[in-house]
């Protein structure tokens, strides 16, 4: 949904209507889920993220345009993009990810994703959603081109940049071509320059062997903290 300021909805759409509507109706079952099933989580999809393609990047997207969005399906492994208006589904790719999150539109015509790389398996079978330390810790960020379909591991996935988040994760790219990466299992947050060196990291340490979750982490400009008035009016 795209809710204005005032609560009004601006637009409606159905994920599974936009599987049937564009001849893709046969993945709605490919994770063997059946619809009337009990399932953990009481949902089909699992859409975990919208992002949108603002107008000043969009001539960097030959197949895309302003608007456009970007959905990750949690369930199906899949990412895909959608005109909101004609409901049409631009492009859509199924891995090399695995149960990915925080799809987002960068400079130079490229989507970039975190990777979790990983299912909920690896928490074992009392599915406690806690990951043991002998867990690989092989989540990453890949970049893909939509127009190629070529697409590559930016960080991760090498010596010295290791981490693990079997569900959530988020990413953005910031100002100097580096990455803020929330390692939401890992209960860290870090920022790496363009050449993937960490600049600084958080952990959110519970106790001495454990972290507490981390779910989203956010740079703010400078002068944010410049403000004199913090009332709500």
């Amino acid at each position: 949904m795209k809710v204005s300021e005032d609560g009004k909805v601006l637009m409606e759409i159905s994920v599974p209507k936009l599987f049937y509507d564009n001849g893709l109706e046969s993945l709605l079952t490919s994770t063997g889920e059946l619809f009337r099933a009990w399932h953990s989580h009481g949902e089909i999809v699992h859409l975990n993220k919208i992002a949108e393609l603002s107008s000043d990047i969009a001539n960097d997207f030959p197949i895309f345009n302003t608007g456009d969005l970007a959905l990750s399906l949690r369930e199906y492994n899949l990412i895909l993009v959608v005109d909101p208006d004609t409901k049409k589904i631009k492009w859509w790719r199924i891995g090399p990810w695995l149960r990915q999150h925080d799809p987002e539109f960068i400079p130079g015509g490229k989507l970039i994703v975190f990777n979790n790389n990983i299912y909920r398996t690896a928490f074992g079978e009392n599915r406690s959603d806690v990951s043991s330390l002998s867990v690989p810790r092989v989540s990453n960020i890949m970049e893909i081109d939509p127009v190629s379909d070529e697409y590559r591991v930016i960080y991760g996935g090498v010596s010295g940049q290791e981490m693990l988040s079997i569900i959530r994760g988020k990413h953005e790219l910031t100002v100097n071509g580096g990455l803020l990466v929330t390692e939401s299992e890992g209960g860290r947050v870090f920022e790496t320059d363009a050449t993937g060196r960490i600049i600084w990291e958080y952990i959110n340490r519970y106790d001495s062997d454990e972290v507490a979750e981390i779910n989203e982490a956010r740079i703010y400009p400078a002068d944010y903290f410049r403000v004199s008035d913090w009332s709500c009016e």
